[in-house]
This record gives structure tokens, C-alpha cells and sequence, in this order.
């Protein structure tokens, strides 16, 4: 399925669709059903799973820096990229995006969306809107910071 501009909620549903059918909460929900009357460890092995979720996209963004570092930056037009065969797509990628800082920052993107949307947290559309609306309205210049 070739996806188009999509919305920040349409992100959300599916990455989290897409994260689901790859198995990567199975593990998690075979162990609330195991727990399943014991609220105590129900609870915190929410806690933990959801910091471990919060520990993925904290080393995307660490591959992010690396590849930064590394000064791996994609100069692809990727619309040339989406037209390809499968099989040519997955060439092309490998060769002129795996790796870069934009791959890197789609990475965090879309474990931020899965993890929004697996947690339900179905408004954050909202809320980016409401920070940036914040952000306007109160942080004026960078407070004296250098960045």
C-alpha cells in the first residue's frame, strides 16, 4: 500500500495497525492476559511496557544524532522513489535512504504515532495543535539559549 500525505491521526492508526500486525505488542498482550485479575502487576507491567516503548523512540532519536554525525543525509526526491517496482523501491532505499537522518526522523515519527495510538492516546493532533498555539503565544526568542 503506497500512502499519501497523511493527517497526524491517520498516522497514528496506522502505525499502530501496522506495529500490531508485525507482532510488536503481542508479547505484551499475551502477558495482560496471563495477569489478567491481578490490577497490582497489571498496572505496572503497563508502567514498564510503556517505558520501554518511550526507550525505542529515545534510540531513534540517538540513530538520528549518529547519523547526523555521520553526515547521512537523504538528497533523494523519494516521489521518483515511490513510483518504483517493489523490488526496485527496496534497491533504491537501501542504497539512497537507509541509514540517513530522514530515515532516522521517520523512524521516531512513526514509533511516536504507533505508541500515541496503542496507548490511546487518539487526540494528540490536538494537542500538537494546542502546543503550538502555547509556544506562539508564550516563548518569545530563545530565552538567552544558544539553541
Amino acid at each position: 500500500m503506497i500512502l499519501e500525505e497523511l493527517t497526524v491521526d491517520e498516522l497514528v492508526r496506522e502505525a499502530t495497525s501496522r506495529a500490531s500486525d508485525r507482532g510488536y505488542y503481542s508479547v505484551h498482550e499475551e502477558t495482560l492476559a496471563v495477569l489478567t485479575g491481578n490490577e497490582r502487576m497489571l498496572d505496572e507491567t503497563e508502567n514498564i511496557f510503556m517505558c520501554a516503548q518511550l526507550s525505542l523512540i529515545s534510540a531513534e532519536v540517538s540513530e538520528a544524532i549518529e547519523a547526523h554525525r555521520r553526515g547521512d543525509i537523504s538528497i533523494s526526491n523519494l516521489s521518483n522513489l515511490m513510483e518504483l517496482s517493489d523490488k526496485d523501491f527496496v534497491c533504491s532505499y537501501k542504497s539512497q535512504v537507509k541509514g540517513t537522518l530522514q530515515e532516522e526522523l521517520a523512524d521516531i515519527f512513526i514509533r511516536a504515532a504507533s505508541f500515541c495510538g496503542y496507548f490511546g492516546f487518539t487526540d494528540i493532533s490536538q494537542h500538537i495543535r494546542a502546543k503550538l498555539r502555547f509556544t506562539d503565544l508564550t516563548v518569545k526568542g530563545r530565552d538567552g539559549k544558544r539553541y
